[in-house]
């Protein structure tokens, strides 16, 4: 993977237990809004139910008037409970008003529910990138602003899947239980004439990740839609989405390594850079901010994550330069006017202190004027000059 850094101001409003921040991702999705299913519903035998199947099993037939003798049940309400067993596969009609039993009945009775299996529909997410076929809960409210979603182009479908009947797509991963999100209940897959297309919208988004907890990665997108408003849509189960974004960002391990030997460690969500003197002052040739915190962008050809960075001095030349810079954006980061004397010595006061500058390591305000003069503050340089050009001798 080829990564490309480019440092920058952070991002304010990232959220901070997000495991990767996606600054912007092009995803290449296909929606089926309702595939039909066949779900498994166990349903529950209850006492009635038994003493039928006991007694249609014992006399072969069973007749409803044979349970109302017994029970004193009204003979209508039997009837309806034979039929529901019949629905169940346990119980056969003859047409003449009694039943017999299956073979599945024998075996109900040592049970308490037997399967039904009932139609259902569901929608199922394609994401086309990663190769990931995912079930999206039934009641999904995103799914129609999806719908809605502008993509930004099409992009071709991985060659392996793209015009392959769905019902041929959809079967193969359910018998390898690759079908992510999918309920345990859904057990087959409805025959379908139509195929999976040959290209698929590409979306622009950003969002973030979050792991649920029982370990799950959501993805958490605003999916851009032209000059519309932002389509907000929680991806669960992205797992090879997530990774993907999640092995981006581990590459800012490197992000450093071109300005010299650095060592770089996350904490939490925040990468720390250690640079020694080389690497600090290759860094304020790129206009890094080194001294405050700061944000770090990771792209490839499709995605752009972002981290949180901060750089920490190694060895006294590397904090004076990271104290140098602090104290010139002390001066800077405020209107010209406000920069006199007094303000560039609390600047240096509090720039050496952060820093834990030493002795012979101490800032002078020649320094901080020379550091502003070469960032072109050349406003802020004439103010700081003007007590001692135009003072009264």
């Amino acid at each position: 993977m080829t990564a490309v850094f480019t440092f920058r101001q952070p991002i304010p409003g990232t959220p901070r237990n997000a495991e990767v921040v996606v600054h912007q991702a092009f995803i290449s999705m296909l929606l089926w809004p309702s595939v039909p299913v066949t779900r498994r519903v166990d349903e529950d035998l209850t006492i009635l139910d038994r003493l039928i199947v006991d007694a249609a099993i014992t006399l072969d037939p069973v007749y409803p008037v044979d349970i109302e003798e017994i029970t004193s049940i009204p003979q209508d309400a039997i009837v309806r409970a034979m039929g529901r067993l019949a629905d169940l596969g346990l119980l056969e009609a003859s047409g003449q008003g009694d039943y017999t039993a299956t073979d599945k009945a024998r075996q109900s009775l040592d049970q308490t529910s037997v399967p039904r299996l009932r139609p259902a529909h569901i929608p199922m997410l394609y994401l086309a990138d990663t190769d990931e076929l995912i079930a999206l809960p039934a009641a999904h409210q995103q799914v129609q602003q999806l719908q809605r979603a502008q993509p930004v182009g099409m992009m071709d479908v991985d060659t392996d899947v793209r015009g392959i009947p769905m019902t041929e797509l959809f079967n193969e991963r359910l018998a390898l239980r690759a079908i992510h999100g999918l309920p345990d209940d859904i057990v087959g897959i409805a025959d379908s004439e139509d195929h999976v297309a040959v290209t698929a919208p590409q979306y622009r988004c950003s969002g973030h990740v979050r792991n649920r907890p029982d370990g799950v990665a959501q993805a958490h997108l605003q999916i851009i839609s032209g000059g519309s408003k932002p389509v907000t849509f929680v991806l669960p189960h992205a797992e090879s989405l997530a990774d993907a974004w999640s092995q981006l960002e581990q590459q800012a391990e490197h992000a450093c390594r071109s300005w010299g030997p650095t060592t770089a460690h996350r904490d939490g969500r925040t990468w720390t850079y250690k640079l020694d003197h080389a690497a600090a002052e290759e860094a304020l040739k790129h206009d890094i901010r080194i001294s405050q915190d700061s944000g770090l962008l990771i792209s490839d050809d499709q995605n752009v994550v972002y981290a949180r960075v901060r750089f920490t001095p190694d060895g006294p030349l590397a904090a004076r330069l990271f104290a140098l810079q602090h104290a010139a954006a002390e001066i800077h980061t405020k209107p010209a006017a406000d920069a006199t004397a007094h303000a560039l010595a609390q600047a240096i006061t509090t720039s050496t202190a952060k820093f834990s500058l030493g002795d012979g390591g101490e800032l002078t305000p020649a320094d901080v004027r020379t550091a502003l003069w070469r960032s072109r503050h050349y406003q802020h340089v004439y103010a700081l000059r003007r007590d001692e050009d135009f003072r009264d001798d």
